[in-house]
C-alpha cells in the first residue's frame, strides 16, 4: 500500500493535541511542585510557573532546598541573607568601651613590732608593770640549758615580752631573781640561780632596758612554789621573777675636783 502524500497535514493536528494535554495537566504539575518546593523551604512563599519557581526574598538555604527539589527547573528570586539592621537606638553608636577599675596599690606589710615598738606604749605604774612581769613569766617560760646559764633558744618569745614590759616602766627599778629546784648541790645552786639571773639581766640590757636599772640576785633552792617531790614540781621551781621597785637608781661615783 502507497504512503499518501500528504501526511505532514497530520503534524499541525499533533500539535494541537500536544499543547491541549499541556494546557490540561499544566496545573496539577504546578501545584505537585509547589506543594514540594513549599515543603522543602519550610512553607516559604513560592510561585511555581510550570517547572521554574520563583522564590522572593528566599534565604539561601530555602533557595538551594528549592533548587534541589525533584521536577524543578530553575530557582529565581532576590536573596533575603543581608545583615541585620541594627535598632534605632544602636545606628551609630560605638559599642561602649568600659576601662577597668583601677586597681589600689597593695600597701606594704608593717612588721607591727617595728611600727609600735613596746617603747611608744603607755607608762604604767610600779604595781601595774610588776603584775605584767608576772604574767609573761606565767604564759612564756625563761628555760636554760641544763646544770649552765645559757639561755636556750626556746626562751626567746619569753625574753622579749620581758623587754616589752620593762619598757613601759622607764623609771622602775628591777631586780630579776633566780631560783632553782633541790636536784644537787646546794651551794652549786645557789651560784646557779644567780648567774642565771645575771643572764636575763644582760639581756634586758642589750635590748634597751637601763642597764642602771637592772640587779641581779639568786636565792638557789629557796621558797619553791611547787613540791619537789616530783619532775613537775621541780620544773616550777626552776624559775625567773622579776620584782618591781620605785626606787631611784644609784648614781655612778664621780671623780672629786
Amino acid at each position: 500500500m502507497a504512503r499518501s502524500k500528504n501526511w505532514w497535514w497530520g503534524l499541525p493536528l499533533l500539535a494541537l493535541l500536544w499543547l491541549a494535554a499541556l494546557w490540561i495537566t499544566t496545573p496539577e504539575v504546578e501545584q505537585d511542585l509547589q506543594t514540594r518546593v513549599g515543603s522543602a523551604t519550610d512553607s516559604a512563599p513560592i510561585v511555581v510557573a510550570g517547572r521554574d519557581v520563583t522564590l522572593p526574598n528566599a534565604t539561601s538555604q530555602n533557595r538551594n532546598a528549592a533548587d534541589q527539589t525533584y521536577g524543578v527547573r530553575q530557582v529565581v528570586g532576590t536573596l533575603a541573607d543581608q545583615p541585620v539592621k541594627p535598632a534605632d537606638s544602636e545606628i551609630g553608636t560605638p559599642p561602649e568601651v568600659v576601662p577597668p577599675a583601677p586597681v589600689a596599690p597593695t600597701p606594704p606589710v608593717v612588721d607591727e613590732s617595728q611600727a609600735n615598738p613596746p617603747s611608744s606604749v603607755g607608762i604604767i605604774d610600779a604595781k601595774a608593770c610588776e603584775q605584767q612581769f608576772d604574767a609573761a613569766l606565767n604564759q612564756y617560760k625563761v628555760l636554760f640549758d641544763t646544770a649552765q646559764d645559757i639561755l636556750s633558744p626556746a626562751s626567746q618569745t619569753a625574753l622579749d615580752a620581758l623587754v616589752a614590759t620593762a619598757k613601759q616602766c622607764p623609771d622602775e627599778q628591777f631586780e630579776v631573781d633566780g631560783y632553782t629546784d633541790n636536784t644537787g648541790n646546794a651551794a652549786f645552786n645557789l651560784g646557779l640561780s644567780k648567774r642565771r639571773a645575771d643572764a636575763v639581766v644582760s639581756y634586758l640590757a642589750k635590748h634597751g632596758v637601763t642597764r642602771e636599772h637592772l640587779k641581779a640576785a639568786g636565792f638557789g633552792e629557796a621558797d619553791p612554789v611547787a613540791s619537789n617531790d616530783t619532775p613537775e614540781g621541780q620544773a616550777q621551781n626552776r624559775r625567773i621573777e622579776i620584782k618591781v621597785t620605785d626606787d631611784n637608781p644609784v648614781p655612778a661615783p664621780t671623780d672629786a675636783k
